[in-house]
């Protein structure tokens, strides 16, 4: 830099010199000629023209002096200017001695003024004389100063050829140190054209990043070797931004095609007088392993913990949330703005509103904060009623402690449902007392029922054809008539019996409460009587429920019965309809039952109420308060029965001098587009002409089944037993239309005759038999769910029309 500084001062004084000598050359030529013209202006005309030949003629010697002459030694400038100066005085005196023989006559008359212009002519040729001496030595100068130029300048030249060598020979160091020291570092470096990538130096460790020597990367382009294009443009954009790059990540390709990771730090400098760029490279392949592994083992770890039935939250030292799974939220009803915080302190205000005890869980956090390596397990208890188990466990990395993992577990339905059973439990003896009731009441009555219910179908049938032959008028028709009322009183008996055990055949369809009792209002408020006022409040859009009419009818019949005789004084009976919803917590307590839309029938009354022990036998088959001879204990004990057989749910409350109230629950339908059934209208019993074929081990009532069928017109094939009928089936040749059967029987039964009988009469169709439910429901797996069914008793009415129903039925 200094080399240059002296170089530049010298170059200024050279140029300096030569335009002062250029300047006052000039001055002295415009010097000469205004002396010449003033000179001539005072001469004769023809002397101030030949004057100013002269002038002019010197003029032009003076400015031919170029920028060369001024290389030449200044003796010689001078020489040349004298030699001008003197042929030109030699010719002008020749030419003035010449005229001056011709101005004879004038020349005195111009002596003075001669006189004179030879005195200006002297002074004039004195005075050039002296001002060329003047520019002589300013030429002289000016060589000197040349010349000193000149040397000068082969001293700087000698300079610059030192410090070029020097600056060489630097560079060549520089250059070899910065080999020596790309070489040996660690670092894969590469120096390429900012232009195009062209790669003008790369290090051995670069060659191994890359899989080629690196002699081989030179000349090559950086750019070829990123993987993805858009990444390439994406690192330009940010170096053009930016001026240079530290850790940029980036993909590349090796010469064999693999790829891998890196991180580029670009610098930009000069190299060689070229726009050039430096490259660092940091292979992050094993980084970027180690983090999938993270990744896999974080989704692992994700999906583990998404996987459990428990909410996991996991809190650091800090009071922060490491990690949580959906499961926590979704538990404790966390929104995702208080989760985004990651702040334990603002999602433990949110957990405390909830809870029932918020200091006792809060006393338990910082008590297992204080012990940072102590475990922990509580449950805690909700306002809402839910229940949890807590577990909590010290989060460990290695040896230290760094946190604290948090698990819950909704244990609600298990805690309800070992209340429930401690429930049960506390009550057993009681419960078992009341079951072993039941049992052996349900022994009795399905002991009874077959023989009980073929006696009154006897009776029944008999009855009905002494009345059909009988005049009403007379006293033996009123005879009969009790009879045929004692029948159906005990029919009803037996119903109520097989009600009690859940054992009574029901015949469930889409039923509308309103509509049931509304149908009873009349019939109800003659059984009340004058004295005790009926109300109902009906739900407007009652859900229908798929419930046996007859049951329905029977449980709000024995309901009123015993709010009447509770009301020995008159009062209010109210029947109450409703839709509700039961929760788990009415569940909890009522086993059997599940959550779930139900439709409540209400039976209120004002009467004298019950006491707390009376309420907890009220159950209890033939437990009654009534008098001896007024009651047979049978009518709570029946409404417990089909509701328990409905799959629903019955409550009762009382006070004394209070009044009873009864509430049943009864499943809603669970289509709403099944049509509502309807009690069948009045029917003409129908005639027939086919072959039907009776089979009944009872003989009397073979009779009277035979004998009802006849009256219809039909032909009637009878047998004992079931190989009998199988018997008479061979030897029939003509069709058998229909087969009436018992289902119970000593050698076979009346599912197993049908099932054999079918096989070879496909044709053929079936009537079951049967006084008890389980009979029924026993073989039902056997012959179909749509087998057609009478329960004994029966009228000769229901029998004949259910015959008809039977041959109309379609395969």
């Amino acid at each position: 830099m200094n080399w240059m500084l002296v170089f530049l001062a010298l170059c200024l004084g050279l140029a300096g010199g030569l335009a002062a000598a250029l300047v006052m050359q000039r001055s002295h030529a415009k010097t000469a000629r205004e002396l010449a013209e003033e000179l001539f202006r005072e001469s004769e005309a023809q002397r101030k023209a030949h004057l100013e030949t002269i002038v002019e003629n010197l003029k032009s010697s003076i400015g031919s002096l170029s920028q060369d002459a001024l290389s030449k030694s200044t003796e010689e400038l001078l020489k040349l200017a004298r030699s001008k100066l003197e042929s030109e005085r030699e010719a002008n005196t020749k030419e003035l001695d010449a005229k001056k023989s011709l101005l004879d006559g004038q020349l005195q008359l111009m002596a003075s003024e001669l006189a004179t212009m030879s005195n200006l002519i002297k002074g004039l040729e004195e005075d050039k004389t002296q001002q060329f001496g003047e520019l002589a030595s300013q030429l002289k100068t000016a060589r000197e100063q040349t010349a000193a130029l000149m040397s000068n300048a082969n001293i700087l030249a000698d300079f610059i050829e030192t410090e070029r060598k020097r600056g060489e020979e630097a560079l060549r160091e520089s250059e070899e140190r910065f080999r020596a020291i790309a070489n040996a570092s660690p670092t894969p470096l590469a120096l390429s054209r900012a232009l195009d990538s062209f790669i003008l130096y790369a290090n051995e460790q670069l060659g191994l990043l890359f899989g080629r020597s690196s002699e081989a990367l030179i000349r090559r382009k950086l750019s070829d070797f990123f993987h993805d294009p858009v990444e390439r443009q994406a690192l330009q954009s940010a170096l053009k931004k930016h001026g240079h790059l530290q850790h940029y990540e980036v993909m590349f390709k090796r010469v064999d095609g693999t790829l891998f990771w890196a991180s580029v730090s670009v610098q930009p400098l000069t190299f060689e007088g070229t726009p050039s760029l430096l490259w660092g490279f940091s292979d992050l392949t094993e980084r970027k392993r180690g983090e999938e592994e993270v990744r896999q083992a974080r989704a692992l770890l994700t999906a583990t913990l998404e996987s459990t039935s428990d909410g996991i939250l996991v809190v650091g030292k800090a009071s922060n949330i490491v990690s949580f799974n959906q499961k926590f939220m979704e538990m404790w009803r966390v929104p995702e703005s208080v989760m985004a915080s990651r702040n334990d302190n603002q999602l433990l205000t949110y957990l405390l509103d909830q809870l029932k005890d918020p200091e006792k869980f809060l006393a338990k956090v910082r008590q297992l904060y204080a012990r940072a390596d102590a475990e922990s397990y509580d449950v805690l208890e909700f306002k809402d009623g839910r229940l949890f188990e807590r577990y909590s466990q010290p989060y460990r990395l290695g040896n230290d402690t760094v946190g604290r993992v948090w698990s819950f577990r909704d244990i609600t339905e298990r805690k309800w449902a070992e209340e429930a059973l401690e429930k049960a439990l506390t009550e057993s003896e009681e419960q078992l007392r009341q079951s072993q009731k039941l049992e052996a009441i349900g022994q009795l009555a399905g002991g009874i029922a077959h023989d009980f219910n073929n006696l009154l179908t006897i009776i029944t049938g008999y009855s009905k054809f002494l009345l059909h032959s009988l005049d009403p008028e007379t006293s033996v028709y009123q005879d009969v008539e009790e009879i045929r009322k004692a029948a159906k009183r005990a029919a009803d008996l037996t119903q109520q019996l097989l009600a009690f055990s859940r054992k009574q055949s029901r015949q469930p369809s889409p039923l509308d409460l309103n509509e049931v009792v509304t149908g009873l209002t009349r019939m109800l408020q003659r059984l009340l009587g004058e004295d005790i006022r009926l109300e109902t409040e009906l739900e407007p859009e009652l859900i229908q429920v798929l419930q046996d009419p007859n049951q329905i009818e029977q449980v709000i019949m024995n309901l009123a019965v015993n709010a009447r005789d509770a009301m020995p004084k008159g009062g209010t009976l109210t029947i109450e309809t409703a839709n509700v919803e039961l929760d788990q917590a009415y569940c909890r307590i009522h086993p059997g039952t599940r959550p779930g839309r139900y439709v409540r029938l209400s039976v209120r009354d004002t009467g004298v109420g019950m006491d707390a022990s009376t309420l907890a036998h009220c159950f209890e088959p033939f437990f009654t308060t009534k008098p001896l001879g007024q009651g047979t204990g049978l009518g709570l004990a029946t409404v417990y029965g089909i509701v328990k057989q409905s799959d629903g749910a019955v409550d009762i409350h009382s006070q004394v001098g209070q009044g009873t109230t009864v509430k049943i629950y009864l499943p809603c339908l669970a289509s709403t587009d099944e049509a509502l059934a309807t009690a069948p209208a009045s029917r003409v019993i129908p005639q027939g002409t086919e072959t039907i074929l009776v089979v009944e081990d009872e003989g009397v009532v073979r009779t009277l089944i035979r004998k009802i069928i006849e009256q219809q017109g039909y032909t009637v094939l009878d047998a004992v037993s079931g190989p009998a009928a199988i018997t008479i089936a061979a030897e029939q040749t003509g069709p058998i239309d229909l087969l009436v059967t018992d289902v119970v029987m000593p050698e076979m039964s009346g599912p197993e005759l049908a099932t054999l009988l079918t096989a070879s009469r496909p044709d053929m169709k079936v009537l079951f038999l049967s006084g008890y439910a389980e009979d029924a429901l026993a073989h039902r797996s056997t012959v179909g769910p749509e087998m057609m069914l009478l329960k004994k008793p029966f009228t000769p009415e229901e029998l004949a029309l259910k015959v008809r129903d039977a041959l109309d039925t379609r395969s």
